[in-house]
């Protein structure tokens, strides 16, 4: 707001005949789009909010989390934000004679290096304004560096100052103990727990934070700890729900619903029976419907077999991928992580005793270890892995007409093994949303192998022909084509399992992927993991079975 009243005020100011400044310097404003902003975020509800507030930073906890405090600011925070996005630059403003230079700060997860840097050429500068540098100059974030406006530092230490001695690799001084490659999820988590434990660490994301370019995202993802992909998943799970519970008490946001979940179908299928013998080998708390018990319960699913079974885990629910990964972030932030968004890496090099990690924009970061959570394109990081990128689109379905059935309350969260093997998944309308989210798993047969940097990112009826056939007998009432789809990717390992560990034993770089469309509910137990293995610790949850070096 700030750099948008300077530029007000020096307009007024020559508009009027009135002695102009000397120079004008405009510090975390990004150059401006036609139509605004874009973002809406002051008509969003609290908790979402404050959720975007902690993962921006600058504004103490206190107010975030206190609700007296958060009653009196809220207002006037909304305010701001309403009127930051709601400007619009004046068309044909004849130039301003008042020389420019802008500033901003390379961790600012609002206005990253590339929006800075469209003021640094006329044709996108700020309207009547002539430029004198081509580039923005960018404060590194380090100790004895200034914040960028807006976005300070807390808890008095300035924004990646990790505490502690100075980290050396070699005989350079390094810019983190740790830089954590890909905030998805999994990098988000990694991040959080990296930071909370005292380390000094860079979060780099090559797009913007809780994307739609790779895997984590879609609004609501399945949680259950009756893992039936493999026995050693099921303590994973069981942390990273604990792990939630922490996250939400930490930043005040709410992220994880237990409103129970569900696995159908024979006893002794994939899914249904992988459920109960996940069930009896960890004692997990589960209930057991037949099909009848289960049509009453949940009157939409139909086309049910006569052997079907329901395996209900009360505790299962739904995760909010979305808000997990930028309270996650912010978290991070608020213990002294920086974070880098809209930068891609492009390679991860061995570098003295530590590593080098280059941007594609020319930047190198060094610390002692590297963590690479690069979702679907770890593979070009690491080539030697046996990964696959598959292409999945993720759908959203609206009722021919409204009923109760199609609520959450009446159909939770499921995966179903229909016959012929394949899988449906999704659940009922959340509250005051219209929509149901339902998909089809991929089984090896659905879904096509793309290159990460060329998916096709558009959609068609092709992408949902075979799952709108299956809902019309097993889901009525919800009409043919989706009333919202998106295509997103997601990387496989020929095993169905994660990618987690020191490839080739490797002291400076662990990785975290392969999450084969079944990890986001390990994503905090994960990070947890990851910060384990960077501060050679043996993890809480063994994973062995993760091994990158297994193939």
């Amino acid at each position: 707001m700030g750099a948008l009243v300077a530029y007000e005020l020096t307009r007024l100011l020559e508009e009027e005949g009135r002695e102009l400044p000397v120079w004008l310097g405009l510090s975390a404003r990004g150059a401006p789009r036609p139509q605004g902003d874009g973002t809406r975020r002051h008509e969003l509800p609290d908790d979402e909010l404050r959720v975007h507030l902690a993962a921006m930073g600058g504004t103490p906890l206190e107010v975030l989390h206190e609700p007296d405090l958060w009653a009196m600011f809220a207002p006037a925070i909304r305010n701001d934000l309403r009127l930051v996005e709601s400007w619009r630059p004046r068309p044909g403003a004849a130039p301003l004679t008042v020389p420019l230079a802008v500033y901003g700060g390379r961790a600012d997860v609002v206005v990253s290096p590339d929006r800075l840097a469209g003021l640094g050429g006329a044709r996108r500068a700020l309207p009547g304004t002539a430029p004198v540098r081509r580039r923005p100059l960018l404060l590194p974030g380090r100790p004895g560096a200034a914040a960028p406006a807006g976005h300070a530092a807390r808890h008095g230490r300035p924004q990646g100052a990790g505490g502690g001695e100075a980290v050396m690799t070699g005989r350079r001084e390094a810019d983190a103990d740790v830089v954590v490659v890909g905030l998805g999820a999994w990098g988000a988590a990694a991040l959080w727990q990296l930071a909370r434990r005292g380390l000094s660490a860079i979060g780099v994301e090559r797009y913007g934070l809780a994307n739609t370019s790779g895997s984590s995202y879609g609004e609501s993802r399945m949680f259950r700890t009756a893992c039936l992909e493999h026995p050693g998943l099921v303590p994973l799970a069981q942390r990273s729900r604990a792990l939630w519970r922490q996250l939400e008490t930490e930043t005040g946001a709410h992220l994880l619903d237990p409103t129970g979940a569900m696995l159908i179908g024979p006893p002794d299928g994939r899914i249904a029976g992988g459920a109960l013998r996940a069930a009896r080998e960890h004692d997990l708390d589960v209930r057991v419907l037949d099909r009848d018990a289960l049509h009453r319960r949940c009157p939409a699913h139909q086309g049910l077999a006569a052997g079907d079974v329901a395996v209900v885990e009360p505790q299962g629910g739904l995760t909010l991928p979305e808000r997990t990964i930028e309270a996650a972030v912010g978290a991070a932030r608020a213990s002294g992580a920086r974070v880098l968004t809209d930068t891609l890496v492009t390679a991860v090099e061995h570098a003295g005793d530590g590593v080098a990690v280059h941007t594609a924009a020319g930047r190198v970061l060094h610390a002692a270890q590297a963590v690479l959570t690069p979702g679907p394109w770890l593979g070009r990081l690491l080539p030697g892995l046996p990964l696959e990128v598959v292409r999945m689109p993720t759908t959203w379905f609206t009722p021919d007409a409204p009923h109760e059935r199609f609520a959450l309350n009446r159909l939770p969260v499921f995966m179903r093994e229909i016959d012929g093997g394949d899988v449906l998944w999704g659940h009922g309308t959340l509250p005051g949303r219209t929509e149901l989210k339902l998909g089809l798993e991929d089984g090896g047969k659905h879904f096509r192998v793309v290159d990460p940097e060329t998916p096709d990112r558009s959609v068609a009826p092709a992408d949902w022909e075979v799952l709108a056939d299956h809902l019309r007998w097993a889901v009525p009432g919800v009409g043919r084509a989706p009333s919202r789809a998106l295509a997103g990717i997601y990387a496989r390992t020929p095993d169905g399992q994660f990618v987690i560990g020191r490839p080739g034993r490797d002291p400076r770089v662990v990785v975290a992927g392969g999450c084969s469309s079944h990890g986001f509910k390990h994503s905090l137990g994960i990070g947890e993991v990851v910060a384990d293995l960077v501060q050679g610790k043996e993890p809480a949850v063994p994973l062995g079975f993760t091994d990158p070096d297994r193939f």
